[in-house]
């Protein structure tokens, strides 16, 4: 059996290193610039709890870590034609959830996208979500990264009165862009 992948490249570095070869830079890992950037930022910043919202960020595979990238690139482009915040989230084991604010949008309700990523995680059966809520400058740099650890706990915080209507309203938007796949693909 052969094992390849990310492993090999610090086995060869350790490896270059015992040797004593000169010059052996430590692997890294290939990093969309939007992801680098939320993740400076959040070192930046410093909040406690900076190290875990990062190390979720990193958990993601480089494909979805580059998805996350093109979508936030694109919504950042998009905002200064729909003057709207739309959430950006990503499904499965890399549960992520993220609000990305230009000056075109209005300010991110926080309250708002907690109960959203809240019913995010309770029609995927998540037991817990990491909410990122990004500004970006006129300039188009990242200004500020805030973030928010949501579980079960936090849901039950909010309420069934305001999570139901949320929750429906995303899955009924979930269940017409599937048809909407279903229907492009039998064509």
């Amino acid at each position: 059996m052969s094992w390849g992948g990310y492993r090999d490249k610090i086995d060869r570095y350790y490896f270059n290193v015992l040797i004593g070869e000169p010059g052996s830079a430590p692997p890294g890992q290939d990093m969309p610039p939007v992801i680098g950037k939320v993740i400076a930022t959040l070192n930046r910043e410093g909040r406690p709890g900076f190290v875990d919202a990062g190390a979720h960020v990193l958990d993601g595979s480089e494909a979805a870590r580059q998805m996350l990238h093109n979508a936030i690139e694109q919504e950042i482009r998009e905002q200064s034609l729909t003057r709207r915040i739309r959430p950006l989230s990503a499904q499965g084991k890399w549960a992520i959830t993220v609000f990305i604010r230009t000056p075109y949008a209005p300010a991110i309700d926080r309250k708002r996208a907690i109960i959203h990523t809240c019913a995010d995680m309770q029609i995927s059966g998540g037991k817990k979500r990491t909410l990122l809520l990004a500004e970006v400058g006129a300039d188009g740099e990242l200004q500020s990264v805030d973030f928010e650890f949501i579980t079960p706990q936090v849901a039950q915080s909010i309420g069934e009165g305001e999570l139901a209507p949320v929750r429906h309203q995303l899955y009924a938007r979930r269940m017409a862009r599937a048809a909407g796949a279903r229907d492009r693909g039998s064509m």
